[in-house]
């Protein structure tokens, strides 16, 4: 279907033609409306910033941060990459060794937070490193009971003494 002129015609915005008032007072109300949407708004009038942390926080971040550092640095690349559960495990390791308590890879999977099929993985990437290793009950039933190698608890004693240092 073809359009004609007069079709055309209602696509054009035609505006009536207004005084020199009209416009100005056109132009003070736009001014009035960017000025408007300048102006801080009502609820950050009364804006307060969150109170700073206080001196004791800080110091325990920091604490925390260097402890990460200090944590990465030792363990070296493949373990950090592995991250907090595998310095999860090094640690309950360490507090077994030093109360002479036997841990099994349920227990450890509890004390950590994790299933036995995650925990196994985290493991294998432990041994493989040389960090633990698995040894027999006391019953000589089964081979279950994990342990530091004496690499893993050089490692460990030097990361730990690191840490006290301040």
């Amino acid at each position: 279907m073809k359009k004609t002129k007069e079709d055309k015609g209602f696509l054009k915005r035609e505006e009536p033609a207004r005084n020199e008032t009209e416009i100005k007072r056109d132009i003070e109300h736009s001014k009035e409306f960017a000025r408007d949407r300048l102006r801080t708004p009502e609820w950050a009038v009364n804006y307060k910033p969150p109170a700073a942390p206080f001196p004791e926080l800080v110091s325990l971040a920091k604490k925390i941060a260097r402890l990460r550092r200090i944590r990465d640095k030792s363990l070296g690349n493949e373990l950090t990459r592995s991250g907090e559960p595998v310095w999860n495990i090094l640690i309950e390791l360490v507090i077994a060794a030093e109360e002479q308590k036997h841990i099994s890879l349920a227990d450890l999977s509890d004390l950590v937070s994790l299933n036995d099929t995650i925990a196994i993985r985290y493991l294998n990437i432990l041994e493989n490193t040389g960090f633990i290793g698995w040894g027999q009950h006391p019953s000589g039933q089964r081979n279950d009971q994990l342990h530091l190698t004496s690499k893993g608890r050089s490692i460990m004693r030097r990361t730990l003494l690191a840490l006290e240092k301040d």
